[in-house]
């Protein structure tokens, strides 16, 4: 049993919290190098557990039964594995004030709601409450409910390269949305269920997101305005489910003319969020309506998948400022 392995510990005030949950490097059969810390439960361990980490460089696992690996050995069922030898590295961080409250909760996900909420504890803990509830009524959806791709449009993906600033890329095309198929629930929790399928609970990864308002040859083309009730559906459930996800929002490109739309969506999300939403200017009646060349500042179009390179060749005109 190799290559099992989980790198998330964190810590905090001189404990390693341990959160479950079994891993596999996706790139090799064996650990990662240098890696500190590595515990995995069992499939019915409790999450939240703690992990200790002692002066002598040993750690024990408080309560269930755990897999615990050093190189490439591991051992089950053992109350302490001696670790690497590592220098200090100084002061460990404070532990997140929001930890006793929610201790089965990833420390990265406490972290998102607080930041979200400007440092204010009761403020993020009353959003973090919010979230699991509405995430234990909604997600994962039942084996019969539509997904992206599945049941509804595949009007959203991921693409193979990265943003310039290091983010992943997912594209959404709102020409692609057909009410027909679904309701805008639906394509709400779908769009949710997507989004917590891409994001680790345990990683603080945004994402660039990008929003093509340019009709499609063969789409439903349903015109934006009449799509303005799901836009802010999907706009009020992402901000409030997935705070501090998203480096980038960029919608483009967007007539004057459509412009009010946004004075009507950027009410109902938190500041912080709509900092971040960029409209870029620029005809989108026509399916050959260009992508506007200033989006080169956010992704590059090696970056995109091949089919939707075309679309978008403008980018390779787009030069960075000197």
């Amino acid at each position: 049993m190799r290559g099992v392995y989980y790198s998330g510990l964190v810590a905090f005030g001189g404990e390693l919290r341990y959160f479950g949950g079994e891993l596999r490097d996706k790139n090799q059969n064996s650990p990662p190098k240098h890696t500190k810390t590595i515990g995995s439960a069992n499939n019915n361990a409790e999450r939240g557990s703690r992990v200790v980490w002692s002066h002598k460089r040993s750690c024990r696992r408080v309560g269930h039964s755990a897999v615990l690996q050093v190189g490439v050995g591991l051992q089950r069922g053992s109350d302490s594995v001696d670790m690497p030898s590592e220098p200090d590295s100084g002061e460990l961080a404070p532990e997140c004030p929001l930890a006793h409250e929610f201790p089965t909760i990833h420390s990265a996900t406490c972290q998102r709601f607080l930041v979200a909420r400007d440092g204010d504890v009761a403020l993020a803990s009353s959003m973090l409450r919010d979230h699991l509830a509405w995430r234990a009524a909604n997600l994962p959806l039942r084996d019969d409910a539509p997904l992206i791709g599945a049941g509804l449009p595949a009007c959203t993906w991921v693409h193979p390269g990265h943003a310039r600033d290091g983010s992943r890329v997912v594209s959404q095309m709102c020409c692609m949305i057909d009410m027909k198929v679904g309701s805008a629930d639906e394509y709400v929790v779908a769009f949710a269920q997507f989004l917590f399928d891409l994001l680790d609970d345990d990683s603080d990864e945004k994402l660039t997101v990008l929003i093509d308002t340019r009709p499609l040859s063969g789409a439903p083309n349903v015109p934006v305005r009449k799509l303005l009730p799901l836009i802010q559906q999907i706009s009020k459930t992402v901000s409030h489910q997935l705070p501090e996800r998203f480096e980038n929002v960029v919608v483009y490109p967007v007539p004057w003319s459509l412009s009010f739309i946004w004075r009507l969506v950027r009410p109902i999300l938190p500041t912080k969020t709509a900092d971040k939403i960029q409209l870029l200017v620029g005809p989108s009646d026509q399916i050959d309506s260009p992508c506007p060349v200033e989006l080169g500042r956010i992704v590059s179009l090696e970056a995109l998948r091949e089919e939707d390179q075309p679309r978008h060749a403008a980018l390779a005109r787009y030069q960075a400022p000197v």
